[in-house]
C-alpha cells in the first residue's frame, strides 16, 4: 500500500516522476553490473539537481510495470531506452530472506510477461534503475511486517489479532498479507499536514485480484 498522488511525468531533464507511487526514476539505466556495484551506483549518484537517489526494492521496480504495452513492460514513451535492451533484466535492493548471498531480480521477457527470481549478488551483471523519494508520504511494501519504507518512516502497528503472511500478486511468499474479516487489522499513524490523499493497493478478493485506488 502506498499512500500517494498520480500518474507518470517526463521531466524532461533525464527523469520520471510516477505521482501513483510519489517515486521520481531514472529515466535511462547505466550499463550492466553486479549488485554490491549498483548500491554503490545509485548511493553515489548525482543526477538532475538531486543527490538523494537509492536502489530501488522489489516491490517499487515492480509498481513501475505497465502491463497494456509489450517487451519491455515499461511505458515505451517515458523509458524509450529501456525498450532497446537486448536482455532487460533487473536488480533490486530486495535480498531473498533465506538466501542473504542472493537479490531479487526482474527480468521482462518478450511481449507482456514477467519473470520474478533470484541470483546470486556477485555472479553475474544487470542493470540499475536508479529512484528517489519526491511525493510520496508512505510506502508500505509488507515485506514480512508494517514498516514504511519511505524516508519519513511512519511505521504501521500490527494489531494483537494480526493478520497472516501469504503470497504477493506475484507469487512470491511472505510477501502480502491476508484478513479473515474479524478483527485482524494493521493500524497506520495519523500523518499530519495533508488535506487529500490518494491511497494505491493491490488486493485480491474471492479469487479476483486487482489494483485498487481510493482518495480521501
Amino acid at each position: 500500500i502506498s499512500i500517494v498522488r498520480a500518474e507518470l511525468i517526463d521531466n524532461g531533464d533525464g527523469t520520471v516522476t510516477d505521482t501513483a507511487t510519489g517515486l521520481m526514476w531514472l529515466q535511462t539505466p547505466p550499463g550492466t553490473m553486479r549488485w554490491k556495484e549498483a548500491i554503490q551506483y545509485c548511493e553515489s549518484l548525482t543526477f538532475a539537481n538531486h543527490d538523494d537517489w537509492r536502489f530501488p526494492n522489489r516491490n517499487e521496480l515492480l509498481s513501475l510495470l505497465n502491463y497494456s504495452v509489450n517487451k519491455p513492460l515499461f511505458d515505451p514513451d517515458m523509458f524509450p531506452d529501456i525498450h532497446n535492451l537486448v536482455y532487460p533484466a533487473f536488480w533490486t535492493s530486495t535480498t531473498v530472506p533465506t538466501k542473504s548471498d542472493r537479490a531479487y531480480i526482474m527480468y521482462l521477457n518478450t511481449g507482456a510477461s514477467l519473470s520474478m527470481g533470484f541470483n546470486i549478488k556477485n555472479s553475474s551483471a544487470m542493470y540499475v534503475l536508479a529512484v528517489r523519494n519526491q511525493s510520496q508520504v508512505a510506502n508500505y511494501p509488507f515485506n514480512g511486517n508494517a514498516n514504511d519504507e519511505s524516508l519519513l518512516e511512519n511505521h504501521g502497528d500490527i494489531h494483537v489479532q494480526p493478520p497472516s503472511l501469504t503470497k504477493d500478486r506475484s507469487g512470491i511468499a511472505d510477501s502480502a498479507y491476508s484478513f479473515d474479516g474479524t478483527g485482524q487489522r494493521i493500524d497506520i499513524p495519523s500523518i499530519t499536514g495533508l488535506e487529500t490523499v490518494t491511497v494505491s493497493f493491490w488486493h485480491k478478493f474471492d479469487g479476483q485480484s486487482s489494483l485498487g485506488e481510493d482518495k480521501q
